[in-house]
């Protein structure tokens, strides 16, 4: 299969799945940058129709372009960068020009300070199409296009030193390696990369008629995505209006519709819902309703009726825990119940608090048992839920602390399972308000028991613990199914872009955009041929460097002084002498396309 048909294969299959856009954008530049896309084919692919006709024929092939061979440049040796203004707030203006901060380049809402054109050099002044790199808090690339305006501090103006790249191809190739400055980043608070990092930063240098190419290939390809995003939100958007639509028939439910009443008929809705739920906010909500109507009567023979609810204190009340002192803490003994022990359906032990069993024995009171509700009073309901457990056999012994509660039952009239049940459902939730006047959300047990609820007869109690407990079970089960896809969702996509992208790319060396001669002898590299010579030892100063250039007769390219330096597995260490070489004098380097870089001689 080709590289692009892969890429039609990944559009329908992991759109869905968190961040796949973006990643289907990155993978989709590395592979331009790579030559892996042809820019014919992507020209045939217009939108999702011509995809679809596309995606057989793409399929049939079993052959992947392999990377091109492009030359590779440093920036430094393409770019002139010019650090922004440091403006001072006494430099700003009400009106004026514009001044250009990092976040006018990643927010367009983001608001201007101003400062007079009249007195800004015109170095730091920025017009349409000029090509900028933050450098400071964030890093990328950015192609000016909203006019006159000044630039700040920690923004790079660039301008190419000869025409190597077309604009927007620099544009994708610099932020295709934002990964690579952020791993070579310093600052401990605001991150930054030096301009010599920049400046070492290698990029593929195709021809400027390929860069063309490239760069509508990659815009033709990233709207698709586009347009399938859109697709798949119009698809979800459908699906969802059905989804609520049939979770709103089971809201209504208040025993009165005959449609409603009929215990098959709510089961067949929620089991159609388990159908049409593919979000983990679909089976929430599913999750919710299911209780919800449980303890309105939804799966009890007689129905639910408003003159049935009664307040809990008919069938239970509320016991308070005792405030015991932190200086009775000790390291073992009998575990304390509080607050934050309460978790959403059993108690939860990680920060557990100890009295001695000797002293737990004068407060038997607060015991409490297998079986056991108890409601946290403080915080009871947080985002994930309302903080309610059912104390087991594994939590013993452990005595029940002050702001929390513990449910003693009428057992003739109300089952624990059952009431567990209607405090975890909004039923209950919407009738308590949490008293802020402590800056604590707290509740009562007063609040708690005036609260209505319906009251079955125990039969039908168990039996809607039964039914609703197997709806959860289904919920949940069908909440790991879908995680599960999403995994191999996310482990398919990410493998596809492993195995198309761990193909080492056969880079040529960095092409210097330099000749080096003596202008004096008139010698050029062209007219000069290979010397047997190689050095012993790899050039470690400007010296051996300048004696490469004599053993080549005065006259080299940037690619054969960079052999017989000895420093073709250290291309940073060859180009920094050659930098330094120029600055010292010892050799004058000009870069630009067919410039030429001469050995200086020096008059006695």
């Amino acid at each position: 299969m080709t590289v692009i048909g892969q890429l039609l294969e990944l559009f329908d299959s992991v759109l869905e799945v968190p961040d796949a856009l973006s990643k289907l954008r990155k993978f989709i530049i590395e592979l331009a940058l790579r030559g892996q896309i042809s820019p014919e084919e992507v020209s045939n692919i217009k939108d999702l129709k011509d995809l679809k006709n596309n995606r057989a024929v793409a399929s049939e092939s079993t052959t992947s372009s392999p990377p091109k061979t492009w030359p590779y440049v440093l920036l430094g040796d393409v770019l002139q960068m010019t650090n922004g203004y440091s403006f001072k707030p006494t430099d700003w203006k009400p009106t004026g020009l514009p001044i250009i901060r990092i976040q006018n380049l990643n927010n367009i809402d983001a608001e201007f300070n101003y400062c007079d054109a009249n007195v800004l050099d015109k170095k730091f002044q920025i017009q349409n199409d000029d090509f900028l790199i933050s450098w400071s808090g964030s890093f990328g690339a950015y192609i000016w296009k909203r006019g006159a305006a000044a630039l700040n501090q920690h923004i790079f103006k660039c301008v190419q030193k000869w025409p190597a790249f077309d604009s927007r191809f620099l544009l994708l190739a610099f932020n295709s390696q934002i990964d690579t400055l952020t791993a070579q980043a310093k600052g401990d608070g605001l991150l930054h990369v030096n301009k010599s990092v920049l400046e070492r930063l290698k990029l593929p240098m195709p021809p400027l008629s390929e860069q063309l190419k490239i760069v509508q290939a990659v815009e033709d390809l990233i709207d698709l995505c586009d347009q399938l995003a859109t697709a798949q939100k119009n698809r979800d958007s459908y699906r969802d209006s059905i989804f609520f639509a049939h979770v709103r028939e089971l809201q209504d439910f208040n025993g009165s519709r005959s449609d409603l009443r009929d215990h098959a008929r709510v089961l067949s809705t929620i089991e159609k819902l388990l159908t049409l739920a593919t979000a983990p906010a679909h089976i929430r909500l599913l999750g919710e309703t299911v209780l919800d109507i449980a303890v309105q009567g939804a799966f009890s023979k007689t129905g639910h009726a408003q003159n049935k609810l009664h307040p809990l204190s008919s069938a239970a009340t509320l016991q308070s825990g005792y405030a015991f002192k932190s200086e009775w803490f000790t390291e073992s003994g009998v575990r304390l119940l509080r607050n934050t022990n309460v978790g959403h359906g059993s108690a939860r032990w990680e920060d557990t608090a100890f009295l001695s069993s000797k002293q737990a024995g004068d407060f038997e009171r607060f015991n409490l048992k297998e079986g056991d509700i108890v409601l946290s009073l403080n915080r009871p309901f947080i985002s994930s839920g309302t903080k309610v457990a059912l104390i087991t056999s594994s939590d013993l012994p452990c005595l029940l602390v002050q702001r929390v509660g513990r449910f003693n039952l009428n057992a003739k009239l109300l089952t624990a399972e059952y009431l567990l049940l209607w405090i975890k459902s909004s039923q209950f939730r919407q009738q308590i308000s949490p008293n802020l006047n402590s800056g604590v959300p707290h509740i009562s047990p007063k609040q708690v028991e005036q609260a209505l609820i319906y009251i079955p007869a125990i039969s039908e109690q168990h039996e809607t613990v039964k039914v609703t407990n197997t709806l959860l079970a289904a919920c949940h089960r069908l909440e790991s199914q879908l995680k599960m896809a999403e995994e191999k969702k996310i482990q398919f996509l990410d493998s596809v872009i492993a195995k198309t992208l761990g193909t080492a790319i056969p880079q040529k060396e960095i092409c210097h955009p330099l000749i080096i001669s003596n202008k004096k002898s008139g010698a050029t590299s062209e007219a000069k041929k290979e010397p047997q010579f190689m050095p012993s030892k790899p050039a470690n100063s400007t010296l051996d460097l300048q004696e490469c250039v004599e053993t080549l007769g005065g006259a080299c390219s940037a690619d054969q002084l960079l052999m017989h330096s000895g420093l073709g597995d250290n291309i940073e260490a060859f180009y920094d002498l050659l930098r330094s070489a120029r600055d010292s004098g010892t050799l004058s380097v000009e870069l630009g396309a067919g410039q030429e870089i001469q050995k200086v001689h020096h008059e006695n």
